[in-house]
């Protein structure tokens, strides 16, 4: 991304340059002189840390009931009879291994 994309969704969100400097870690003063073009030539460290400011991010979605519920290993006959039919998976010694064709 460049600086000036990085300008463009500033104004989009309508972030400061304090919560920029804030949500990057990168020094308030840095900030400025990199979007004011005083900087000419950021470090690339730099650069990566306001990028990842202004990237999307895409929604979180919780996990399925099963991959949250419990660690391999942990797995019981319920959880196993709790799977969907299509899914074929063995259950041994508390684990789930996975049966679909390779």
């Amino acid at each position: 991304m460049t600086i000036n994309e990085m300008k463009e969704k500033k104004k989009e969100k309508g972030y400061s340059y304090a919560k920029i400097a804030e949500l990057s870690g990168v020094p308030l003063g840095t900030v400025q002189k990199i979007f004011s073009g005083e900087t000419e030539s950021p470090r690339y460290d730099t650069l990566t840390a306001l990028e990842q400011v202004f990237n999307e991010q895409l929604e979180v979605r919780e996990p399925g009931g099963l991959y949250k519920a419990r660690k391999n290993g942990e797995y019981t006959i319920d959880d196993y009879r709790a799977l969907p039919d299509e899914q074929r998976v063995e259950l041994i010694d508390g684990y789930f291994y996975d049966m679909a064709s390779p």
